[in-house]
């Protein structure tokens, strides 16, 4: 059986725990985690993301025009055939989810 995604309400209060444990892990690196406001390292190459943030990033994709989730989904399927390419391990791993 297909699980529900949770409430808004819930998504919330994960996002704000989420939060509280990301300031005390920076507080605690003594802000030696490069994630702040004008920060782009993650803008140029993949990175982590957690299962609450690809439902709110598909949220936000039903929201756009057709066309623009149509280009988005392209350029997603061509970056990842690229990394498959140069990294053929990450195309199939009991430890990664798979792309979709």
């Amino acid at each position: 059986m297909a699980r529900r995604p949770p409430s808004a309400d819930a998504r919330r209060r994960l996002f704000q725990q989420a939060e509280g444990w990301f300031q005390r892990g920076q507080a605690a690196l003594l802000e030696s985690v490069p994630c702040r406001q004008g920060c782009t390292r993650c803008c140029y190459g993949p990175f982590a993301i957690t299962l609450l943030d690809e439902l709110e990033l598909q949220q936000g994709l039903q929201t756009l025009p057709s066309q623009t989730q149509q280009d988005i989904h392209t350029r997603a399927q061509s970056q990842v055939a690229m990394i498959e390419a140069a990294f053929p391990r990450l195309t199939q791993s009991r430890h990664l989810d798979p792309w979709s």
